[in-house]
Formats: C-alpha cells, structure tokens, sequence
C-alpha cells in the first residue's frame, strides 16, 4: 500500500473516531458499558499509557506503547487494545479474557503523528460484545487513553545541480570552460557538520546535475536549532592528473565550507563578505581566471522548515550567482546558478 493512500485512509479512521467520541461526549452514558456518567465515580473499565519507545518518536514511524488495562467492576471484558490507525497498521494488541478486579498490561504498537510540540498519542480498548448507543451507527471505545509527546521530522540537503550561463575562464561564446570543484556543509545548531563535494572538472555551458545528499538532520519543529547549509563553487584550473594537488585544492574549498557555518556575515556574496573566506581562496588562485562562480550560507528555522515541506515533503530553489570580477582577459563576469533541495525524508512521500 502506498504511503499516500495509508495516510488517508489512517485519516478517515482519526476523523470516524473523532467525531464518535463526540457523540459520546454529549451522551450521558458512557459507551458499550452503560453507566451513567457523575463526577467521582469510577469507570468500568480504566485503560493508562505507561511508557513508550521511542521517547522521541520520528513522525509516521512505529511507536511502542506500553499500557495496563484494568477492569474494575461489572463483569468480565474482552476485546482488543488498538491505536489510531491500528486497524491499517498491525498495532492491534488482543486482550482475550479480564476477570473483575485484574488488570493486564502489554504493548501496542502505533503510527507517530506528524511532527510538532506536544502531539497526541492515543489507544483505545474496543470490548468484542459492546452494545451500540442509539446515538451512533457504531460501537464506541470502552476506554481510551492518551499521552502527549514532541515527534521529530527527518530532513536531507540535496546540491541537486548546478548551470552555467557564462563562464569565468575566457570568453564563453567562444566555448572556454571553467574547472569546478565544488563543496557543500551543512549543520544544525552546534552539532557534527556534514560535508560533501567534488571535483567536476573542465566544463562549459549548461547543466550538471551533481547529487550530493547531507543528512539527515533530526528535529522537533519548533524546538529544533536552525539547520544552516554553505556551499562553494570555485574555478580553479590545475593539472587533474596530479592527485595530491587535486585533493589539496578539495579539501582547502571543504574547509572553507565548513568553516563559513560559523561566521556572521550581512546579506550578498559569501566569498566578498567574510575577511577570511576571500583570503582562503584567495590562497588557491594560480591562474589568471581562478576565482569563486558561486557561494552562499543559508539559514532555515525549524518551524520554517515544517512549514514549506508539511505539503510536498520537499522544498527545492534555484539561486544565480553573477560572479565577482576577473582579469580582463578572462572575458565577462561568469553566471551560475545553482539548484538544491531540502527533503522531509520522514514525511514519506516526495
């Protein structure tokens, strides 16, 4: 079953439900057991959620609950402990037989809700021989209970691609090509930063997709630190079968990367606004047209990035770079955009 088509139908279950117990709130019995509802008195049938596991679930991901159900008074009760959505996702938990006076725990298992602060997990005891109210087509929980808990979303960073409109080695009408190397970082909060990147080489105009996924990065909306990206494409024409420079020169542009995630710098260019970024690269520049085409640090909230992946599952933008001046033989200023993408990978459905 598609991950879409579980999800309405877990929808349509949360919706039935809620609108039966809203029935049964405006009774004044209390379903399947017909007791009259006072203040004080004791429920039949009591049903308490101990513990659960994960105690920080990642949302539409299972959830161990563990509960205890106790019958009280009345007579004996069977039935089955499920949660929302349990019907669809096999977290059904058999309750065979309860004597008056015993209690039995067990667990159950459940699908975590989408991610926010305190979100609503809830378990319900179904009895097998409940009478149907007159108020309602269906029989109603003989006990329900819930707990609340902070569910994470899980996200990646994608540098998806990169296009060239201009080059900056040499007059790009006349097919000159720019040698890329290329890094992306990305960090949330103070925690352990990821990097990646690549040598592209020699290349002219046009797009080339690139690929390179960081991640994932897990957090409560709301409460979660910032997740802050950097990226960093530069030209720098140097000898590709020299592999000791070749790792040198990438792992200089990482650097700057990753060390960029922690400098305050105004709006504009990353590689005009930070002292000591332009004098990293400035260390790599040889040639007469080597420079930076494309750089840039960015900063998302996590209540910013629930709110533009909640949809899709999926927040993908293209920025374009107008580089910063070369030598005057090296023909115009280069172009490049550069494409990435941020993906709620815990959503499910991109």
């Amino acid at each position: 079953m598609s991950s879409n088509l579980l999800e309405l139908r877990i929808g349509a279950l949360q919706a039935e439900m809620r609108s039966l117990k809203a029935l049964l709130r405006s009774s004044t019995t209390r379903a399947g057991v017909g007791v009259p509802i006072h203040p004080g008195l004791e429920a039949r049938l009591s049903l308490t959620i101990d513990k659960i596991e994960p105690e920080a679930p990642l949302e539409n991901t299972p959830v161990k609950v563990y509960f205890t159900l106790t019958n009280n008074f009345g007579r004996a009760t069977s039935g089955l402990i499920m949660g929302l959505g349990g019907a669809l996702t096999g977290g059904v938990s058999p309750i065979p037989s309860l004597s008056v006076k015993e209690a039995r725990s067990g667990t159950v298992s459940v699908i975590a809700p989408r991610a926010g602060v305190g979100a609503v997990l809830e378990i319900d005891y179904w009895e097998s021989d409940a009478p149907v109210p007159s108020t309602s087509e269906f029989a109603l929980p003989a006990a329900t209970a819930t707990t609340t808990v902070d569910i994470a979303a899980s996200y990646s960073v994608t540098l998806d691609s990169f296009q060239i409109l201009k080059t900056r080695s040499g007059w790009y009408i006349f097919g000159e090509q720019d040698l890329v190397v290329l890094a992306m970082c990305a960090q949330v909060g103070s925690g352990q930063p990821l990097t990646g990147g690549r040598t592209v080489g020699k290349v002219g105009s046009g797009n080339y997709p690139i690929g390179i996924r960081l991640g994932p990065f897990v957090g409560v909306p709301g409460l979660a630190p910032d997740l802050t990206i950097t990226y960093l494409l530069m030209n720098r024409d140097f000898d590709q079968s020299n592999q000791a420079l070749a790792q040198e020169i990438f792992d200089t542009v990482s650097k700057i990367t990753q060390t960029a995630l922690d400098i305050a710098y105004p709006q504009g260019p990353l590689w005009s606004a930070v002292d000591w970024v332009t004098q990293q690269i400035n260390a790599l520049l040889v040639a007469n047209c080597d420079g930076s085409v494309a750089a840039d640090k960015i900063s998302f909230s996590s209540s910013y990035l629930d709110q533009v992946t909640s949809g899709s599952g999926a927040y993908r933008e293209t920025r374009d770079y107008p580089g910063s001046p070369s030598n005057w033989n090296c023909g115009d200023t280069s172009d490049y955009t550069v494409t990435w993408t941020i993906l709620r990978e815990s959503l499910g459905a991109h």
